[in-house]
C-alpha cells in the first residue's frame, strides 16, 4: 500500500509539456526589441559607411586619372609653353600638325586609294599646301578615266577644280586641285 501511495503521488508521465504545455499569454522582450534596434541601426550605418568610402575611392581615383592626363597632355606640348588648359592646347597642336582639312595624311590615303582603285591611272605629282589644298599631277590612259577619277574624287568627298588634260605618248596628263 505504501508503494502504490507513493507511486500515485508522483507521476512518472507528465501530460502537460510539449505542446501539450499550458500557454502562456503573448508579452514583448523589450531587451530583444532593443538589441534588434541596435543592430539594424549598426548594420545601416556600415552600409552607409560602405557607400561612402566607395563614392571618396572613385572621386579620389578621377581625380588621380584627370592628373595622370594633364600631365600626358602637358608632356606633348612644346617646352616652355604656359599651360591654361592642357586639352584644348594639345588640340590645337595636333591640328597644326595635321594640317588644315583633314590634314596631310587622311588626305592623301584617300586620294591614293581613289587612284589606285581606278585602273589605267597614275599620281605623276602630290602638293599639299598651306592651306589644304592639294595639287594632284595625274596621268590616264584615256580621256574617259580623268573624267572617273575625278568623279572617284568628288564621291570621296573632294571638292574637285580639273586643270587643262593634254594627250602626249599615248596617255593623257593633267592636273586636279
Amino acid at each position: 500500500e505504501a508503494a502504490l501511495a507513493a507511486a500515485v503521488a508522483t507521476w512518472p508521465l507528465d501530460l502537460r509539456q510539449g505542446m501539450f504545455a499550458r500557454r502562456r499569454r503573448f508579452s514583448l522582450d523589450w531587451a530583444l526589441i532593443r538589441r534588434l534596434a541596435v543592430l539594424s541601426g549598426l548594420i545601416l550605418a556600415v552600409t552607409l559607411a560602405i557607400t561612402l568610402v566607395r563614392i571618396a575611392k572613385y572621386s579620389f581615383g578621377a581625380d588621380m586619372i584627370e592628373a595622370q592626363t594633364e600631365q600626358v597632355a602637358r608632356s606633348g606640348l612644346p617646352r616652355g609653353e604656359t599651360v591654361n588648359d592642357a586639352g584644348r592646347q594639345l588640340g590645337e597642336r595636333l591640328s597644326r600638325v595635321r594640317g588644315p582639312g583633314l590634314g596631310f595624311s587622311t588626305t592623301t590615303a584617300t586620294i591614293f586609294a581613289v587612284v589606285q582603285a581606278t585602273p589605267g591611272s597614275e599620281i605623276t605629282a602630290l602638293d599639299f599646301q598651306p592651306n589644304g589644298t592639294v595639287r594632284l599631277g595625274v596621268a590616264v590612259e584615256r580621256e574617259a578615266l580623268a573624267t572617273d577619277l575625278r568623279s572617284a574624287l568628288e564621291r570621296a568627298g573632294f571638292a574637285v577644280q580639273a586643270g587643262v588634260f593634254q594627250a602626249a605618248a599615248g596617255r593623257v596628263s593633267g592636273e586636279f586641285t
